[in-house]
């Protein structure tokens, strides 16, 4: 603990960067994982979704105007 202390007090600068871009990389790591999880949870409407069947792609190729819906 005194080492950390001292290395802080060494450089102040390059202590607040490093702290900075480990909070960020947690953060953005979570925000990747919410993300995906709140994609692909079972929530009304569509309350089932982990049952359904699908053709993954499809919809954007609808979108794309590559088949007619």
């Amino acid at each position: 603990m005194e080492q950390i202390l001292a290395l802080i007090r060494q450089n102040p600068f390059f202590s607040a960067v490093s702290v900075i871009g480990t909070a960020v990389s947690i953060t953005f790591v979570m925000v990747i994982y919410m993300v995906y999880d709140i994609q692909t949870a079972d929530l009304a409407p569509e309350s089932h979704r982990s049952s359904m069947v699908g053709a993954p792609g499809r919809l954007s190729a609808v979108r794309a105007g590559l088949f007619a819906e």
